[in-house]
């Protein structure tokens, strides 16, 4: 998921939020070309600047944290003037299955993200945003799994 740009009547970007995910598939012959497909979202609302990393783990998938439900500018006010929250929210998309797990929560919400680590099976946020639009150096590390069997 992500946001939508449009402009309105006066011409004026606007942004909106977006439940559209898709996954794309490099042909291995052709390294220029991707073969995009929607899938399905996953369960929680829309966020804005999720962290995201791929792994191993789980039989391989795609792991996204934080990000805020309100897209917003680099001083984390939205761009309809409110200001934006921070998500502790996190969910890993299985390739394999094509289908999406929901996980514990990290211990602080956080938003604002460009990367997401892995090392030695944790997670690690680093630095990103806090509520309320604190700019933050600290490192948030955090665990997923269990595993859904339905894979």
């Amino acid at each position: 998921d992500g946001v939508t740009a449009k402009r309105d009547a006066n011409g004026k970007a606007t942004f909106a939020l977006t439940r559209d995910c898709y996954q794309g598939d490099l042909d291995p012959h052709a390294i220029g070309t991707i073969r995009w497909q929607q899938v399905t979202a996953h369960p929680g609302p829309p966020r804005y600047r999720m962290a995201a990393t791929g792994t191993g783990q789980g039989g391989g998938r795609v792991v996204f944290a934080g990000g805020s439900p309100n897209p917003y500018n680099y001083d984390g006010i939205g761009y309809d003037g409110v200001p934006s929250s921070a998500s502790a929210q996190v969910y890993s998309y299985a390739f394999a299955s094509g289908r999406w797990q929901q996980h514990a929560d990290t211990a602080v919400a956080t938003m604002d993200h460009r990367g997401l680590i892995e090392y030695a099976g944790n997670f690690y946020l680093i630095g990103g945003m806090r509520d309320p639009q604190t700019v933050s150096a600290e490192v948030l590390s955090f665990r997923i799994g269990p595993f859904a069997t339905a894979e």
